[in-house]
């Protein structure tokens, strides 16, 4: 993203040939995580770090958007996922709490994040130092939010509430984790 911009073309196999350019400028301050982008229609919505937003593009349009997250505390790192009724959501740790939010359209058609859950952390493992509990990663299909803590990781199955501590080695990419609850 040189300067700060970001560029986007779509390739149409059918027509053979590239859409129209999109662009939006996000500023030096916006840099794109290493987390999976979330599809849902035809729209790609990424997570940017630093300034915490999430960059969304638009197939249909060829137009870029960005979304401001819910209130979140300070620089709380965040993951995209799909929600069980197929809308935008979003999950947080804030204090000793997992917060888990679904972007929704109010009847003035403004879309904005909802908070509909709240898990208590503490209940579920023992965490003494939250500034180092974060959400690393969602498992889409099996409902599964993973977690990293001081003392190792977890995965929190969303459904039933089942937590399991995750072993990890050093060689392990998180992109390739194989996940059996």
């Amino acid at each position: 993203m040189p300067g700060g911009a970001t560029d986007a073309r779509v390739y149409t196999s059918d027509a053979g040939s590239w859409g129209a350019q999109a662009s939006v400028q996000l500023g030096l301050d916006s840099l794109g995580k290493m987390n999976p982008p979330v599809v849902i229609g035809d729209e790609v919505y990424f997570p940017l770090d630093i300034t915490p937003r999430i960059l969304m593009y638009s197939l249909g349009k060829d137009a870029f958007s960005l979304i401001g997250p819910p209130d979140l505390d300070g620089d709380s790192e965040f993951v995209l996922m799909r929600t069980e009724d197929g809308s935008l959501g979003l999950a947080a740790v804030r204090d000793s709490n997992l917060y888990l939010w679904s972007r929704k359209v109010n009847p003035e058609g403004v879309a904005g994040c909802v908070n509909c859950r709240v898990i208590n952390l503490q209940i579920l493992f023992s965490i003494h130092n939250r500034n180092t509990t974060s959400v690393i990663g969602f498992a889409e299909g099996v409902e599964v939010i993973f977690m990293s803590t001081y003392v190792g990781m977890f995965a929190i199955e969303l459904k039933s509430g089942k937590v399991k501590k995750i072993v990890v080695d050093a060689i392990t990419n998180m992109d390739l984790l194989i996940y059996d609850m």
